[in-house]
């Protein structure tokens, strides 16, 4: 069955979505709501299920496994289809920093280890130490733009805790969700032509047009949006 077919159902209409931020989130600021929507579906319908990862290649996607978002199909009948759904939209006053996360070997019992003439090496391996550096950018809010289905993308988010990277650290929690009716589609393009989501354009920068963005099938010339 065409894919047009399969999505283009009755019930989509221009939403915002806004996230109310608890701490800083780490992020490129691109941020994509897509992709937010995508691990929580595969996390209600595919419990305990991780998500492929770059080694395996694979992934759930269309009508296998967790299905489609319940989110607007643009872009056609071919392999290069996008949601109408747009990357984070930052509000004018933000804070951004650089902070780290370590690694350390536990030393409690390294006075045995000496005592057995044991090495641990720490300079490279599973003990090696690590300070590694992390951009975050935090607001108050930040609101996405999409077309789709308003109470089955409130059922999702619900799910959603965190967002951006190093969650398991406690970056990126989230207070609140709302998503609210608009009388606009700012899903693709916003206000005086911006463009608000990466859509393909020959001699672009690769990128991922739908989740997972990491997927090579997914990644293609893609004209970006400024953040």
């Amino acid at each position: 069955m065409a894919l047009s077919n399969r999505l283009r159902g009755l019930g989509y209409q221009p939403l915002v979505i806004t996230a109310h931020l608890r701490c800083g989130v780490i992020t490129d600021g691109l941020l994509p709501i897509d992709g937010l929507l995508y691990a929580a579906q595969h996390r209600r319908v595919m419990p305990g299920q991780q998500i492929a990862t770059r080694a395996r290649d694979t992934a759930v996607e269309g009508e296998s496994g967790a299905g489609m978002l319940p989110l607007q199909v643009l872009g056609g009948e071919g392999p290069d289809w996008y949601y109408a759904a747009s990357v984070a939209q930052w509000p004018s006053v933000i804070a951004e920093g650089v902070d780290h996360w370590t690694k350390r070997l536990d030393t409690r019992y390294v006075e045995v280890l000496e005592r057995q003439r044991a090495r641990v090496p720490t300079s490279g391996g599973r003990y090696r130490g690590y300070r590694m550096p992390v951009a975050y950018r935090h607001a108050l809010a930040v609101t996405w733009h999409v077309v789709g289905l308003a109470e089955q993308i409130r059922d999702l988010l619900a799910l959603v805790t965190h967002v951006g990277k190093k969650r398991e650290m406690g970056w990126g929690a989230v207070i609140g969700w709302s998503v609210t009716p608009s009388a606009t589609d700012h899903s693709v393009t916003g206000p005086n032509g911006r463009l608000m989501r990466p859509v393909p354009m020959a001699g672009g920068v690769l990128y991922g047009l739908r989740p997972p963005y990491w997927l090579p099938r997914h990644q293609v010339p893609c004209r970006l949006p400024v953040i």
